[in-house]
């Protein structure tokens, strides 16, 4: 994917941290009850089992291989650095555009250091 495309989807697709509430463990989640998506969650496509699995993204692309096709980046090691992203950097952060804005700054610097 290019820069513009993934920066696209974040800006369409994002609507927030993807952590059910309701549930006990309030882990992020590649899809939560009310529609939200984690990073990773956004590029996976509707409807596939991958949406509904628990765990990193390195054990999600070991059970669905067929996943990589529709990441962001194509290095491991960056997925794994976007997800932190959204885990990590914007768990105290409520405003979307500052939530929006942090994960684009991620991409914006993997291209431009790594021409991901």
């Amino acid at each position: 994917m290019t820069k513009d495309e993934i920066i696209k989807v974040i800006n369409e697709k994002y609507t927030g941290r993807a952590v059910d509430e309701s549930e006990l463990d309030n882990g992020c989640k590649y899809l939560t009850s009310n529609g939200n998506k984690c990073a990773v969650g956004l590029f996976i496509p509707e409807g596939h089992d991958g949406q509904y699995f628990l765990g990193g993204v390195k054990l999600l692309l070991e059970k669905h291989p067929d996943l990589r096709q529709y990441m962001p980046f194509s290095n491991i090691q960056t997925l794994v650095g976007f997800q932190r992203v959204h885990d990590i950097k914007l768990n105290d952060i409520n405003d979307l555009t500052t939530q929006k804005q942090l994960l684009i700054e991620f991409v914006e610097k993997q291209f431009n250091t790594q021409g991901n």
